[in-house]
């Protein structure tokens, strides 16, 4: 008996919300939250004959309904309608719960915007949010690395401030990345880099840095179009993902007028007092 739940759907024993399967040998959950169709598994004499989780094909993926022993760690990819992780149970309340595997979890959306909920460490269970939709849909390419993701690396992941600070990950990880930290991960690197240099010939008055002088010079490298501030700020929230426009003005006001940079930039994910301008890059 699995130690995970074979939640079936409706009177029909071929359809599963959630089911245990395996993929090149590792243990890999799906779980689909609608029970209007036919869930996650469909399983029909002995054989996988549906994966879908977020309608995304696991099938050609090569997932099987071969037994192995669970393993410490075993990975999920859910699409979920639960307003609480907290009430997603994927074992079985009978089971003994010393046997119960550490799980990674992918979670997967419908909405090219992709979940909203962060990514965050529970105990014995890591959520990873998906992000970019487009690269979810790439299975064959991430699905390897995920199994290959561990507990430790996953929770490192989950708590990164952006992919900035993930660079180790990058060779690979990187598929897994593009899902979880999408966009280019040189480009918050790149702005630091400039911060650094503006901060120090601007504030600390080092001559021999040939820094940014105007904020159109200071957006030069990352091809702003347009003159607006509008443009300006939608093109610092793009680079920095993040989505206060507050934030954003304080960054665009500062390095318009000269001011101490080292304070507004602070305010960006991925910033802390050790890696904002004068205070060294992570």
């Amino acid at each position: 008996m699995s130690v995970f739940k074979r939640i079936q759907i409706g009177r029909n024993p071929t359809d599963f919300k959630q089911h245990d399967l395996f993929l090149k040998g590792r243990c890999l959950v799906l779980r689909d939250h609608r029970n209007s169709g036919p869930g996650a598994v469909t399983i029909q004499s002995g054989q996988v004959t549906r994966a879908d989780v977020a309608d995304v094909d696991f099938l050609r993926s090569g997932v099987s309904l071969t037994e192995v022993q669970v393993t410490p760690l075993a990975h999920a990819v859910c699409h979920l309608d639960e307003a609480n992780r907290n009430d997603v149970d994927f074992f079985e309340s009978d089971g003994d719960v010393s046997a119960r595997p550490k799980v990674v979890i992918l979670q997967a959306s419908t909405a090219a915007g992709g979940v909203s909920w962060p990514h965050e460490r529970c105990d014995d269970t890591v959520w990873l949010s998906m992000k970019d939709r487009m690269a979810y849909s790439r299975v064959s390419e991430w699905s390897p690395q995920f199994l290959n993701l561990s507990f430790e690396d996953a929770a490192t992941i989950a708590q990164a401030p952006d992919r900035s600070a993930l660079a180790k990950f990058e060779g690979g990880f990187s598929r897994i990345l593009d899902i979880t930290h999408p966009g280019d991960p040189t480009a918050p690197l790149a702005f630091r880099l400039l911060c650094e240099a503006w901060y120090e010939k601007n504030v600390n008055g080092n001559n021999r840095i040939n820094a940014p002088g105007s904020l159109e010079e200071w957006l030069n490298p990352f091809n702003v179009k347009g003159d607006s501030e509008s443009d300006r700020m939608q093109a610092v929230v793009a680079l920095m993902r993040s989505e206060d426009r507050e934030v954003v003005k304080k960054v665009l006001k500062a390095a318009n007028e000269k001011q101490n940079l080292a304070e507004a930039v602070k305010a960006f994910p991925g910033f802390s007092v050790d890696s904002s301008p004068g205070g060294g890059r992570q």
